[in-house]
């Protein structure tokens, strides 16, 4: 017996450290004041991070624009509103197969995909394993990824201050994917 119990403990201390469960994605969405003053706006969809676990039901939830997502094997989708005062942002995270395939799919999205292709990029430091926000004219809109998952912010109205606040809401959320 002793010999099976050191056996075991070889066997686990072979395998290396065990690397941390992957969060539940609506685990990485903030709550109400987590984040500055933002909470969930209740005016906009469903109370509750809303959730997709299959490519119908991406599609389903946000109309056609989980498709490049879908054709890269995205698992999951979660999508919140949020508000502070007039400003308004939406937040959508998806779930990838793999660290690998989450970055070929951020990577995908600049080079292949038109709306994405159609704005011009600035890379952001220090959030994620890589993160961009553009100027949309009438938003700014923050993509970041980390691990397996994908994180896509808009925020309105543009202006400096929300360009600011966009950025720490996505850091909050991408420290969830630890």
């Amino acid at each position: 017996m002793k010999r099976l119990v050191v056996a075991a403990g070889l066997a686990l201390a072979a395998c290396g450290t065990p690397t941390p469960a992957t969060p539940a994605i609506d685990k990485l969405f903030p709550a109400a004041n987590e984040v500055s003053t933002w909470a969930e706006d209740t005016a906009v969809g469903k109370l509750g991070v809303e959730v997709a676990k299959s490519a119908t039901a991406i599609e389903a939830l946000i109309d056609g624009d989980g498709a490049p997502f879908n054709e890269k094997g995205a698992l999951a989708l979660g999508w919140e509103h949020y508000q502070a005062g007039s400003s308004k942002i939406d937040a959508r995270v998806y779930q990838m197969k793999t660290a690998a395939s989450s970055k070929e799919t951020y990577d995908y999205l600049v080079a292949s995909v038109g709306l994405y292709m159609a704005n011009t990029w600035t890379t952001v430091d220090a959030v994620g394993d890589a993160a961009r926000v553009t100027d949309t004219g009438s938003s700014w809109w923050f993509n970041a990824r980390r691990g397996v998952f994908i994180f896509e912010l808009k925020i309105t109205p543009k202006d400096a201050t929300t360009r600011t606040e966009v950025e720490a809401f996505a850091k909050a959320m991408v420290a969830k994917a630890l």
